[in-house]
């Protein structure tokens, strides 16, 4: 009898040990969490404990001015938190968090009913883009309050605004449902949706592993457009990416045929790849027995990555069917890449290498 209640203590443990709990709040009341000066009824009790760490759901971090941006590839359960300056993974299956430089983290994403839910302390640390901390509590409960520095009242002031709102909520929520409600998320903006049209990508520039790494997580294969000496450098990265699938093709930002030609050469040479695709300025004498891709190779990253994405975007959206686009990654344009596929992504849009077939038009340059 007493080896049975033991082995009943134990289940006991293990579950709260590995399911979340409502996070903590005053007595019987709620846990609300403000946003500046604003006490959304949508986040009441929201919050959850998980092995002694708040969690938040991940729709909070991307509707409240918090700067964040949020994805999730379904192809490989992973979660992504950006910003224009910083990203960070969250592997659902593996519990593994890491960065674009593959840096890793102890602060796993949790999935309970069915959404997504992400480390709060975490997340303000990595990014930096706000803080928190509880500010009172009173008979109706506790007010967590998180701010971004355009807050007006000071805690105090806010806390004692706040009572009234957090009595008619209580009262509200304790006269009409007993029970303490699920969160709710907020009804997303619908989006336009491009399903079935492809695009057909072309990087121009010799890849960092970071970009490869990028294209192997999503599952994408892009067209690279080299330089002859971006080939005969590097011979050992030239045969990598032609082993991962991607295609290869060279190019002449100067326009000289004669270039193209000795790149083409050298890449057989090197990787047993044949190519006669080439990106050129438009108006260049293109080269014998080629298809040309009029493009013009940028030397320095965009100044603003976003403005640049926003842009190609916008071209692409005003077009149907399946688009040609070739994107400068020459420099460390990590940002407007990946900030690039996220747009795609979201847009439904396919992506796949540019084919031979592709070539003589007119694709979407930056």
């Amino acid at each position: 009898m007493k080896k049975r209640i033991c082995l009943i203590a134990l289940c006991v443990l293990l579950l709260v040990a590995l399911f979340p709990e409502k996070a903590a709040k005053a007595d019987d009341g709620l846990s609300f969490v403000s946003v500046n000066d604003y006490l959304p009824p949508e986040l009441i009790n929201v919050m959850v404990s998980y092995g002694g760490v708040i969690y938040m759901p991940c729709w909070f971090y991307t509707n409240y001015g918090l700067g964040l941006y949020y994805t999730y590839f379904s192809s490989n359960g992973t979660a992504l938190l950006y910003n224009s300056k910083r990203q960070v993974y969250f592997e659902l299956s593996t519990g593994k968090t890491y960065d674009a430089e593959d840096n890793t983290y102890a602060a796993p994403a949790i999935l309970w009913g069915g959404t997504v839910y992400l480390p709060l302390s975490f997340v303000k640390n990595y990014f930096g883009s706000f803080t928190y901390r509880t500010v009172g509590s009173n008979e109706y409960g506790s007010i967590f309050r998180v701010t971004t520095g355009s807050e007006v009242l000071s805690d105090d002031e806010f806390f004692r605004a706040a009572a009234g709102a957090m009595q008619r909520y209580y009262q509200s929520m304790h006269t009409t449902a007993p029970a303490t409600p699920e969160p709710v998320l907020p009804t997303p903006t619908p989006k336009p949706v491009r399903t079935g049209d492809t695009i057909r990508l072309g990087l121009d520039g010799l890849p960092t592993e970071t970009v490869l790494d990028l294209l192997r997580r999503q599952e994408i294969e892009v067209c690279f457009f080299l330089r002859t000496e971006e080939i005969r450098d590097n011979p050992d990265l030239i045969r990598h990416i032609a082993c991962e699938g991607h295609a290869l093709a060279v190019c002449s930002p100067e326009g000289d045929a004669s270039a193209c030609a000795e790149a083409a050469a050298l890449l057989w040479e090197t990787a047993r790849v044949r190519t006669i695709m080439a990106a050129m300025p438009e108006g260049a004498v293109q080269p014998e027995n080629m298809v040309v891709f009029p493009t013009v190779r940028t030397e320095t990253p965009p100044e603003d990555p976003e403005e640049t994405v926003t842009s190609v975007m916008a071209k692409l959206e005003m077009r149907a069917g399946d688009q040609t686009l070739i994107f400068p990654i020459s420099g460390e344009n990590i940002t407007a890449l990946r900030m690039l596929l996220r747009d795609l992504h979201d847009l439904d849009f396919s992506v796949t290498a540019i084919r031979l077939t592709d070539g003589g038009g007119t694709p979407v340059v930056p």
